[in-house]
């Protein structure tokens, strides 16, 4: 599969702080023919029952996966991963992401996307992996599962060492579990320890486990989308009817109840649960530089221009999408964010499909048939 170097993780990975995409779950074993010798065949066997049953889970229970490596136990999860990607009917490239160090690299298979490391030194790569996942499962292994499990405590990540197999899974799992440790509540990784379950179920108790973590620390958003208007009323109405057609429900601040709350605590309320804006800049004020005073620019208001920045900082520049009608001059501080132009005479028709695009692209369920 084609190479990609390893900054571009950060470039398709999803934002750590958008409760609307997949978490992704750091796969951690024994990923080298050496390390396995250590262990023995029914160890291995168990091994291998698990990570097959895992990497089925996590995707079907709509998590993405890393992998650090292509063989042994990492090979098991990956190939089991990629069938149930293609049962599912989605692309592994979008599910999983490979990172092949410390590997001699040859004939034998990645999974998903393959990205090489920058950086050849293992506790750099761990450490990186760590920051880039949501959680952690341990499976075998011996020092880098032991580092890589200490890693993600450090960083406050869930951590799952499965501990019916040995190695250094199992080492930390007795750890955690002497220091009655917890995700969520002391003792709530005990069930990594029975030696009576299944394959099946433990795999299945690890992703449920996960899911529930990680979507309560970040609650999905609503179908409420924030407009940020001027004085154009009616491409205010047109982005509000347009919305509604899509099954969405826009929110209007001046529409919503003041309840004696200032402006900041009606914004803050208001956006409790919203996870995607549009702010309209219409030529609604005129202005000049001091210097330049007879070079008079038309201007969006100024409390759009300052919500517009406002909503970039708390959801993030890919959930805030400005429409632009007519000649406006463009705050600089806001150049690189995307924008969508309506020429003055036309309306915003002219940019719906657009607009449906860019909600997708942030998680939503809209048809563009409805448009």
């Amino acid at each position: 599969m084609r190479n990609v170097r390893f900054w571009a993780l950060y470039a398709v990975s999803r934002r750590h702080n958008d409760p609307m995409a997949r978490k992704r779950v750091l796969f951690q074993g024994s990923h080298s023919s050496r390390g396995i010798a250590a262990f023995t065949q029914s160890q291995i066997d168990r091994a291998e029952r698990i990570a097959t049953a895992l990497g089925d889970a996590l995707i079907r229970h709509d998590l993405d996966l890393i992998l650090n490596g292509g063989q042994t136990l990492d090979a098991t999860v990956g190939r089991s991963a990629e069938a149930a990607c293609i049962a599912l009917g989605c692309d592994p490239r979008e599910r999983i992401r490979t990172v092949p160090y410390g590997e001699v690299r040859g004939s034998q298979s990645y999974f998903g996307m393959v990205l090489e490391p920058l950086d050849k030194r293992f506790q750099e790569v761990r450490t990186f992996l760590v920051r880039e996942a949501d959680a952690v499962v341990a499976l075998m292994g011996g020092k880098g599962t032991s580092d890589t499990i200490q890693k993600a405590l450090l960083a406050q990540k869930p951590v799952f060492p499965i501990a019916v197999s040995g190695g250094g899974a199992q080492l930390e799992w007795e750890r955690l579990r002497r220091e009655r440790y917890g995700n969520e509540t002391p003792g709530d990784i005990d069930f990594l320890g029975d030696a009576t379950a299944t394959a099946e179920s433990l795999a299945a108790s690890i992703a449920r486990h996960c899911v529930s973590l990680l979507l309560r620390s970040h609650p999905a958003y609503s179908k409420r989308i924030f407009i940020v208007h001027g004085h154009d009323v009616g491409l205010r109405n047109e982005l509000a009817r347009l919305l509604e057609r899509l099954q969405l429900t826009p929110v209007i601040l001046h529409e919503q109840v003041d309840r004696g709350r200032t402006i900041f605590g009606k914004l803050n309320d208001e956006l409790s649960d919203v996870g995607f804006a549009f702010v309209l800049l219409t030529p609604d004020d005129v202005g000049a530089a001091q210097a330049q005073k007879r070079k008079v620019l038309s201007r969006a208001r100024q409390n759009v221009v300052f919500e517009h920045g406002w909503l970039v900082g708390r959801l993030g520049p890919d959930r805030v999408c400005a429409i632009v009608k007519g000649d406006v001059e463009l705050p600089s501080d806001l150049h690189g964010i995307v924008y969508k132009h309506v020429p003055p005479s036309r309306g915003l028709d002219s940019v719906a499909l657009d607009l449906v695009r860019e909600l997708k692209a942030a998680g939503y369920d809209v048809d563009a048939n409805r448009v």
